[in-house]
């Protein structure tokens, strides 16, 4: 008995020992790492207090800033391009959201999409638009897209020709009218152009960057410039 007796202290210490080591380390750490961040904080005060010119410097450039920031925002320039940027947020996003021939239950829209002629798009259910993408409807074509789908940001659908000039928007310089129809399910990729006359059918990829200048068939992925089928999806 007091064989086993003496022998249990030392198992004890064989299972704890793995534990106390580790405590020993972290503490050893902790110490270490505040030394050494005491040191340096000493040598950063140090060097503060014995740099006053550097000192001068970093307040002229922080003051130079609040200048320049109270210049800008006092200046002309920026309350016109704010009035501007406000005008077409509202004009193109919030209030075309309400103008929408049709929007489907459960879509979401980017708050930087622009629309133009929405009263000739129509969305589907379920479908996303993603950010700074711009869908333009004509004066006499239509844009519908379906359920399910989801278009990345900086994607560009116009059904409209070019305009002849910045005053006259309903006079054509180029290019022609045509409706254009994205089906369901359809997956579009980022900085993506779709032309006037284009139909894209159900269940379709379209790669990122890719200009859509023909009809893409269901269940189909496409890429390139100009899109062309590459595989069956």
């Amino acid at each position: 008995m007091e064989n086993h007796s003496r022998i249990r202290p030392n198992v004890n210490i064989l299972i704890l020992s793995p534990f106390l080591t580790g405590i020993r380390y972290c503490v050893t750490s902790f110490q270490t790492g505040f030394c050494w961040s005491r040191s340096r904080g000493a040598r950063v005060a140090q060097t503060a207090v014995s740099n006053p010119v550097r000192d001068d410097l970093s307040k002229g450039v922080a003051m130079a800033k609040i200048f320049f920031f109270l210049k800008t925002l006092l200046a002309r320039t920026f309350w016109r391009q704010t009035i501007v940027f406000l005008k077409n947020y509202m004009s193109s996003n919030v209030m075309a959201i309400h103008r929408l021939r049709h929007l489907g239950k459960e879509s979401h829209i980017a708050p930087s999409v622009k629309f133009a002629h929405p009263e000739h798009i129509t969305i589907g259910d379920r479908s996303d638009i993603g950010s700074q993408t711009h869908i333009y409807a004509g004066r006499e074509s239509r844009i519908t897209i379906g359920s399910n789908t989801l278009i990345g940001p900086f994607v560009f659908i116009t059904s409209d020709s070019f305009s002849k000039s910045k005053f006259e928007l309903t006079e054509s310089h180029s290019g022609h009218q045509a409706d254009i129809a994205i089906g369901n399910n359809v997956r579009i990729g980022a900085h993506s152009v779709i032309l006037p006359g284009v139909h894209v059918g159900d269940n379709v990829a379209i790669g990122a960057g890719s200009v859509v200048t023909r009809d893409i068939p269901g269940g189909k992925i496409a890429a390139g410039n100009p899109a062309k089928v590459i595989k069956d999806l």
